[in-house]
């Protein structure tokens, strides 16, 4: 793999929030031979604005500590980029889904894209389980001000700022198109890890396997207890100390109605049958 600022190593997990992208971030964040950056970290936007700018920026190396702290290992004291030769620099970030253009302009060894995906309908649910975040809103800035979707989604740009819009339509419609991202970076010669939500927690191992084969790793049994290797509060809230658990796989079937699951499967069913989900 060619190396780039004193022999880093790069693997950026993108996706649809809420579809396992935090949980991803870390198991490959734990690894003995990885350092995890991700958005509660102060290091966040200017190591991705490093990373978009082809290196070419600063690396923000004052703020390594900070994001250290969520290590209860050795990385806890990382405070200068000399500490990271020869590891992997996990970025998990999410909106850099919509970067497919800029990061296929990263030297092929650096094109390590980890793409979660997770039912639609899982997603929906969670999206409106969390209306104080916004969420919803913030992932329509990201559509209205991308080039693409500009161009090529004009209705359903329209669909998404209307107010008389269902909430549920809006977040079916953001999952339908953004977990789809994944073939603009194949149409970009990238070769992302597509990886579902649901497979990773109810075969923890296997599909641990698959990461670390595909980023070039050696697998590490730590890789599935993150929780005893970190602390503190990861994005979206997510405690970091929580073991892997298949608890809110089918919590969406108690809280959406018969009606919304419709809509939604309408939406997103040609998505979903083919990453492999039954309506």
């Amino acid at each position: 793999m060619v190396k780039n600022v004193n022999g880093i190593k790069i693997i950026t997990v993108a996706g649809m929030q809420r579809s396992g992208t935090t949980l991803v971030g870390q198991i490959l964040g734990v690894h003995s031979k990885s350092f995890l950056i991700d958005e509660s970290d102060d290091a966040f936007h200017p190591v991705c604005q490093w990373l978009l700018s082809g290196y070419k920026t600063r690396f923000p190396e004052s703020k390594l500590p900070q994001a250290a702290k969520k290590y209860k290992d050795s990385r806890s004291d990382v405070s200068s980029i000399s500490q990271l030769n020869e590891f992997y620099l996990v970025i998990k970030a999410p909106n850099l889904s919509f970067e497919y253009s800029r990061l296929s302009g990263l030297s092929n060894s650096q094109k390590l894209i980890v793409y979660p995906v997770r039912d639609a309908r899982s997603v929906v649910a969670t999206m409106l389980r969390r209306k104080k975040s916004n969420m919803i809103e913030k992932q329509i800035n990201w559509f209205l001000k991308h080039p693409y979707f500009q161009k090529q989604h004009q209705e359903m740009l329209e669909i998404l700022v209307d107010d008389k819009t269902p909430e549920h339509i809006k977040a079916a419609l953001i999952w339908n198109h953004k977990t789809q991202l994944y073939k603009k970076f194949q149409a970009n010669k990238m070769n992302p890890l597509v990886i579902r939500y649901e497979d990773v927690v109810s075969q923890t191992r296997d599909n641990c396997l698959k990461l670390v084969e595909y980023c070039g790793l050696n697998y590490e049994d730590s890789m599935q207890e993150h929780h005893l290797l970190l602390s503190g509060k990861a994005p979206g809230n997510t405690v970091r100390e929580r073991q892997i658990d298949q608890d809110s796989l089918n919590k969406w079937q108690a809280e959406l109605s018969v009606q919304q699951i419709d809509q939604i499967n309408q939406i997103c069913e040609l998505a979903m049958n083919e990453l492999g989900y039954q309506l």
